[in-house]
């Protein structure tokens, strides 16, 4: 594993999983900060639990099946570092093949809803404004 060219912090939230990872984390990762949420508060939650306890000025949530590539977080950090109008910025992900993995559509017009709620969506013509979310 390249170890990237940034100072980072690796905080991992366990949502009550019951499963031992919590004394996993100790015995093998004790440079890792560990926060055991005692429930599962969900996961948008947990990751305020986790965002809350980072000290860096860039956060990246990943879930555990997350590859990175080398290189990569260094060129969103620089990115983020050289545009002072951006707020998020999200990596282009790619499936295990390496294809490309269709993360983000157009947004949602206002007869959207109305196809997806009304018997309205069954309608060929009304199908191209489907949006389909990853």
């Amino acid at each position: 594993m390249v170890q990237p060219k940034l100072n980072y912090e690796i905080i991992v939230v366990d949502n009550d999983s019951g499963d031992g990872t919590a004394q996993m984390m100790r015995e093998n990762f004790p440079e890792i900060k560990f926060i055991a949420s005692g429930e599962n508060l969900g996961y948008a939650k947990g990751n305020n639990l986790g965002i809350k306890a980072a000290s860096g000025r860039y956060v990246m949530i990943m879930n555990p099946d997350i590859v990175v590539f080398p290189g990569v977080l260094e060129k969103l950090v620089q990115f983020l570092d050289e545009r002072q109008d951006v707020g998020i910025v999200g990596p282009k992900l790619l499936n295990p093949d390496k294809s490309l993995q269709y993360s983000c559509y157009r947004f949602p017009d206002f007869l959207e809803p109305v196809y997806r709620r009304t018997p309205l969506g069954r309608l060929k013509s009304a199908r191209k404004n489907w949006i389909i979310i990853l």
